[in-house]
């Protein structure tokens, strides 16, 4: 190894991390004259589960034991992204699945209804008859995408609504 640093006590320069003048052994395969079967151990490591990076294995990420990980990863997603686009706030709305759109809602109703005229007799008509009418008043009073934009909009609404409960 050469001197080529100015330091006076003659301590070389660290090399250069790429250019080498003979890769390192980590970077090359064993000879098959000092391993024969050096090449095939070597593509059965790089071919195993253990080997693959964490966030490109699927099978490491669904274990239960990455969950808080995986929320994490779930929560920073649409964060960097809302970041991105610079929205500083958001409003979260939790629903139910249960809770139909009002036109939906208003189909199935009348559907129920001529079914219980054509059938006035089937106790299983009557029985569902009587459902129909909390789903039609959960969808009147659920509000809808449309509803919240035009809430949003005015100012201190979504406050005064909020301390009214």
């Amino acid at each position: 190894m050469t001197n080529d640093s100015n330091d006076p006590d003659g301590i070389p320069s660290p090399p250069h991390p790429l250019q080498r003048e003979e890769p390192l052994p980590s970077q090359s395969v064993k000879s098959s004259m000092d391993d024969p079967v050096a090449r095939q151990r070597v593509e059965h490591l790089l071919a195993s589960a253990t080997y693959r990076r964490a966030d490109l294995d699927v099978g490491f990420l669904d274990k239960d034991d990455v969950r808080g990980a995986r929320l994490q990863l779930d929560y920073l997603k649409p964060e960097l992204h809302l970041r991105a686009r610079g929205i500083e706030h958001t409003i979260v709305v939790f629903g139910g699945t249960r809770i139909p759109e009002p036109g939906a809602a208003r189909r199935k109703v009348q559907a129920q209804r001529r079914a219980l005229e054509e059938s006035p007799d089937d106790p299983d008509l009557r029985s569902a008859s009587k459902s129909p009418r909390g789903y039609w008043r959960r969808a009147r009073t659920t509000m809808s995408p449309g509803n919240w934009v035009k809430l949003l909009a005015v100012p201190g609404a979504v406050a005064a609504i909020a301390g009214s409960r």
